[in-house]
């Protein structure tokens, strides 16, 4: 006990309380700006801490960015559940709303684009969300196909490669990425809602079951 009667732990615990709220809001803006390319040590220096203080708390940069993104995918797979029980009733809305959704979220941050295009990054409970949400885009698509508001020969995997698309134009130039995504979104749409000649097949190596 302290002089003062309280337990000398007490502000110890605040102080680590402070340094995760503040490593893990760093880790959330370097994450968001760069991707999983950043290094815990640029974490620790724009969190204000020292390196020692983040390895005690996160092991890796991938336990780090999951904390970070879990939030993140928690409301990705809230929505795409939602866009799955829309597109029962309004499947052309769904599909593109969750689209627009998917991509604004890539623009808005780079980690999370680069998780969603890459299915061998990021921790085995991202990627088992990424599978779930897959499940749901199926869904999205099918209904899609039932209710011929799409071409026929629509694939999921042709939302993989404009979601692979805008992790590209990310890499190439993110400071004009916000003004050219809307356009490239645009084109995509027009094209899977267009009953125009058949696609080439679907490559094998795209045809798959996860994200």
């Amino acid at each position: 006990m302290t002089p003062g009667g309280g337990s000398p732990n007490k502000p110890l615990r605040a102080d680590a309380e402070r340094n995760r709220s503040a490593i893990l809001a760093a880790a959330a803006r370097l994450l968001a700006k760069n991707g999983l390319s950043v290094s815990l040590d640029d974490v620790a220096a724009e969190a204000g801490v020292g390196s020692a203080t983040l390895y005690r708390r996160f092991s890796s940069r991938d336990e780090l960015a999951s904390d970070v993104l879990g939030q993140q995918m928690a409301q990705y797979a809230a929505r795409t559940e939602a866009e799955r029980a829309r597109s029962h009733h309004d499947p052309w809305g769904a599909l593109t709303s969750y689209t627009h959704f998917v991509v604004e979220r890539q623009i808005a941050d780079r980690a999370f684009a680069e998780v969603l295009s890459s299915p061998g990054l990021g921790t085995p409970a991202l990627r088992e969300d990424l599978d779930r949400t897959y499940r749901d885009l199926q869904a999205i698509v099918q209904n899609a196909l039932d209710a011929k508001v799409v071409r026929p020969d629509l694939h999921c995997s042709d939302l993989l490669m404009l979601f692979r698309a805008v992790n590209g134009l990310l890499a190439a130039d993110a400071a004009t990425a916000t003004e050219a995504w809307p356009r490239l979104v645009a084109t995509f749409l027009v094209a899977w809602r267009s009953d125009g000649p058949a696609l080439p097949p679907v490559s094998p190596a795209w045809d798959r079951t996860e994200v």
